[in-house]
């Protein structure tokens, strides 16, 4: 085959080590892509001096600088650069096996009317609720009855992951998909964008993805993994404004796009708030009053 058929655009910010390990990851595959392209925020050259060490193992290898820092508007930055008939967006921050990207779009070209693919997150996936308090509160948020309420996306910007059960099929249908390591055809993407949020670009991916869903099938790929290790960024160092944020762009969606107003919005993102006051408490994370600050001025 003389195309690959798709393109990896990457936001970056100040991490030049994981990206170099993401760079390293897609230099190895045995589907290279046609154009890799990253949109650097970063205040220094050091991300600039790994892609160029990278840069002479792909067929065209694209590095500028961002106009704004946001994953967000990085990624829409990138995909102006991209022709090929599949788009992919990578964390840079994330790890895979050299047939990674062989499996994704062989899976795509298998299937004509597919719209959106993420590859498997390893260690993340939804435990279906077992107590009646949780439930009732997935019930409560949902609107709606379910055995596990996995792959869903609803109330107050409530997203879940698939259980990856035993039984589960290859391709597992969702109503979201996360941008850690997401193929999308890029006609579809082209025509609706990733949202431009302020300050911090918390579940774009969502809800962009949701936008995809309703116009053709998403599907997580059940035996596509990748390592996601979660580097550090100066936004997720301010706790208080981090948790804010999240919460700011979940009430967007929530009205905008999950179509929840009124009291009923209310009641169910209060009842959501008590929720993540009482996993923070539990939890003992770090700095948790400047984080209930964050979470209770949303």
């Amino acid at each position: 085959m003389s195309m690959s058929n798709y393109s990896i655009v990457i936001a970056t910010a100040e991490r030049p080590d994981p990206l170099s390990l993401v760079l390293g990851c897609l230099a190895a595959q045995s589907r290279k892509p046609d154009t890799v392209v990253v949109i650097d925020a970063s205040n220094n050259l050091q991300s600039q001096a790994v892609c160029n060490k990278f840069k002479e193992g792909f067929n065209n290898f694209i590095y500028e600088k961002a106009l704004e820092r946001s994953s967000a508007t990085q990624r829409n930055q990138g995909a102006t650069h991209v022709t090929s008939p599949y788009i992919v967006f990578c964390d840079d921050d994330i790890e895979f096996k050299s047939d990674l990207f062989e499996k994704l779009i062989d899976t795509f070209e298998q299937n004509s009317d597919m719209l959106a693919l993420s590859a498997r997150e390893e260690g993340q996936f939804h435990r279906p609720p077992k107590s009646l308090f949780m439930k009732a509160y997935y019930r409560f948020q949902s609107g709606y009855q379910h055995d596990t309420w996995a792959a869903k996306f609803f109330g107050p910007a409530i997203n879940t992951c698939p259980c990856y059960l035993d039984e589960d099929p290859e391709l597992i249908a969702s109503e979201w998909l996360p941008a850690g390591c997401l193929v999308i055809r890029t006609e579809i993407f082209k025509d609706i964008l990733f949202h431009r949020f302020s300050g911090y670009a918390h579940m774009e991916d969502a809800l962009l993805t949701h936008k995809i869903s309703r116009q053709g099938p998403i599907c997580f790929h059940k035996n596509a993994s990748f390592i996601h290790h979660n580097a550090t960024s100066t936004v997720k160092e301010n706790v208080y404004r981090f948790e804010k944020l999240k919460l700011q762009n979940q009430k967007y969606i929530a009205k905008h796009e999950l179509g929840l107003n009124g009291f009923e919005f209310l009641k169910k993102f209060f009842v959501l708030k008590c929720l993540i006051t009482v996993f923070i408490l539990k939890q003992r994370l770090s700095y948790p009053i400047k984080r209930l600050c964050g979470v209770w001025t949303a």
